[in-house]
């Protein structure tokens, strides 16, 4: 199966980014790097637009100054609602924390998310923490297309992390935020690459 754009060529690529905390903001900033040569469309969904560390970035203000549009997606509603008017080419889910129903999906042409830990191990909720209890040696990102069942699609991508034996759940999701900048930088150059296309 191949995930792909029928955006024309003339036409700007649509990217919705569902997610939150610092690992979505690097995604929004690596956006904004393509948005300089290329015609995109970004349109952020975030369950809350307080920072959620101490003195980190604003997502509204985020996405003030880099031109996306900013919803606030406090309901499932809303964010249906919100995909079936934008009709995106690629959905990117970072740490969402509710489930993507099978209407979102259907309403996007391509849906990938970023899991924080190196799937299949630790599916679910509180990874890190899953992580460092079960002894891993190491943790990490995985993107894999998105399907109904949690977690459960094609990998495409990883990028692992050490864990050390002093970690703690905090250390580890800073270094695991990094890891999905990484992924992140990744998928999307193939994505763009390949005109719009993520092979399974």
């Amino acid at each position: 199966m191949t995930c792909s754009s029928s955006s024309s060529s003339s036409a700007a690529m649509r990217f919705a980014v569902l997610g939150q905390k610092d690992a979505m903001l690097r995604a929004l900033y690596e956006l904004a790097q393509v948005k300089r040569t290329s015609a995109i469309e970004v349109i952020v969904i975030s369950p809350s637009n307080a920072a959620t560390i101490p003195h980190s970035a604003n997502v509204v203000d985020v996405c003030a100054s880099l031109g996306y549009r900013y919803i606030l997606g406090s309901t499932n509603e809303v964010v249906l609602e919100a995909l079936c008017d934008f009709r995106p080419d690629l959905l990117i889910s970072i740490l969402w924390p509710r489930k993507v129903s099978k209407q979102m999906l259907d309403a996007c042409r391509c849906c990938i998310n970023f899991h924080p830990s190196l799937l299949p191990r630790h599916r679910g909720s509180l990874t890190q923490f899953w992580t460092i209890f079960e002894g891993d040696a190491e943790g990490g990102t995985t993107c894999h297309h998105m399907v109904e069942a949690f977690d459960a699609g094609r990998i495409l991508h990883q990028v692992a992390v050490k864990v050390s034996p002093s970690e703690t759940a905090l250390s580890l999701s800073l270094k695991i935020a990094a890891a999905t900048e990484q992924c992140f930088q990744h998928v999307l150059g193939e994505f763009l690459r390949s005109d719009g296309k993520l092979s399974e």
